[in-house]
């Protein structure tokens, strides 16, 4: 059987170069694909957003994602885009939209992501 996974090789190796400056969104998928990757997006100090379930065609990958509790929004997708152009373009607005891990979260530091 084949690994078809992407997210979480792009995630990995982007939290690596980019750490906090990182912002990625889970969108609709199957399997668990992103999960392992928001992990390390967050001990980089990344932000993460994740697609609402109830708007994903399959919900796999967000829903896998969130249960790592290492996602800081789920939004609609209409949302999640105007989102993603705020977080970018509004100076400031990455930091109000922070939100604190619970205490369950598994996150990968990135100091032993290398």
């Amino acid at each position: 059987m084949h690994d078809h996974s992407a997210a979480d090789p792009t995630f990995t190796s982007a939290a690596a170069a980019f750490g906090p400056r990182l912002l990625v969104a889970v969108l609709t998928g199957r399997q668990q694909d992103g999960a392992l990757g928001v992990r390390h997006v967050r001990g980089a100090c990344g932000r993460t957003l994740a697609q609402e379930l109830a708007m994903s065609e399959a919900p796999g990958m967000p829903s896998a994602a969130m249960a790592t509790g290492c996602i800081d929004f789920v939004l609609l997708l209409p949302v999640l885009a105007h989102a993603l152009v705020s977080l970018v373009m509004v100076p400031g607005a990455a930091d109000m939209m922070r939100v604190s891990l619970p205490p369950w979260a598994a996150v990968i530091p990135s100091a032993m992501a290398t």
